[in-house]
């Protein structure tokens, strides 16, 4: 299997060089979706309509691509990657709870409940997992004053504990994370290779007084994790959830879906029906006051059943 490196959503103590990063034209981004003679005609317009979707943004000075030079990913570079997928055996994508936090019931099974419908796939929550000091460091950041845990020494620990039916999974925390000395902390962070990814609610806000924004940020980092864990490397084409991020205000303006382009990696690993998945999708965005993605997931439905009828 092709060795991939650790994909972070973070911020540094100090930025590196400026990437001089510049939005790909729109011949660029249709030839990354790559050949869609191949898709079935009845979703076809998931890939080949953009109109509802928007190019990637220029970078401002704070923002992931004016200090990480990166590449992109194309659809046919996905493929070629020989990634891991769910299959017969490893059917399961776990939700590891860290420590002794305090996230409701509730939000437990909204976590659950949206990785089954975005992803396709089956999932399960584990007990909470207790931090070991001598497996799992921590710090304070000198930052905040806050306790923050080793976010790689997480990870390690995730793929020494999976389970033999684990597809993948994913970690979640309300003490902050960092992956080195040199980072001030780390949204979330994940294992291409492995499949073990984790995130903190941390940095989200109050979950009473922000709700709605609250839940918006952890399902936007807990899906780009994931995302990771299923191959996809951080999008340069579209403005899209797989997106880098080094800070909450560009979480907070990044989409909660994903782009032509993104999509198509999902649909090759999971081969969702899409119609259900953006119904579902729907329900729990109206539910949850989400208008935006609301909005967008019942254009796709009504997208996809006009070109049933064709």
């Amino acid at each position: 299997m092709k060795l991939l490196p650790l994909l972070f959503s973070a911020s540094l103590i100090t930025l590196s060089a400026a990437s001089d990063f510049i939005p790909p034209s729109n011949l660029k981004c249709v030839e990354a979706i790559g050949n869609t003679e191949t898709i079935p005609l009845g979703i076809r317009p998931l890939f080949l309509n953009t109109l509802d979707v928007a190019p990637i943004p220029a970078p401002g000075s704070n923002d992931w691509l004016a200090s990480h030079r990166e590449r992109g990913q194309t659809f046919p570079q996905f493929k070629a990657g020989n990634f891991n997928v769910p299959d017969k055996d490893r059917p399961y994508l776990y939700l590891q709870p860290i420590g002794e936090e305090s996230i409701s019931d509730a939000d437990k099974e909204l976590l659950s409940k949206y990785c089954s419908d975005f992803f396709n796939t089956k999932v399960r929550l584990m007990d909470p997992l207790r931090v070991d000091p001598n497996r799992i460091r921590s710090r304070v950041n000198a930052f905040t004053s806050e306790p923050q845990l080793n976010a790689k020494d997480i990870l390690t620990v995730l793929d020494l504990n999976k389970p033999k039916d684990a597809y993948a999974i994913i970690a979640f925390s309300e003490t902050d994370l960092y992956p080195d000395e040199s980072w001030n902390f780390v949204f979330g962070m994940a294992n291409l290779q492995k499949s073990v990814g984790v995130f903190s609610f941390a940095r989200y806000g109050d979950r009473d007084k922000d709700g709605t924004l609250y839940l918006q940020r952890a399902l936007k980092v807990m899906t780009h994790e994931i995302g990771h864990m299923y191959g996809m490397m951080h999008c340069t084409y579209y403005h899209c959830l797989m997106n880098g991020s080094n800070n909450l205000s560009e979480t907070d303006r990044s989409p909660m879906h994903l782009c032509p382009v993104c999509l198509r990696k999902l649909h090759e690993a999971t081969q969702p029906d899409h119609i259900m998945r953006y119904t579902k999708l729907k329900k729990t965005y109206q539910s949850l006051e989400f208008t935006d993605a609301a909005d967008f997931a019942r254009s796709r439905v009504e997208q996809l059943l006009k070109a049933a009828l064709q």
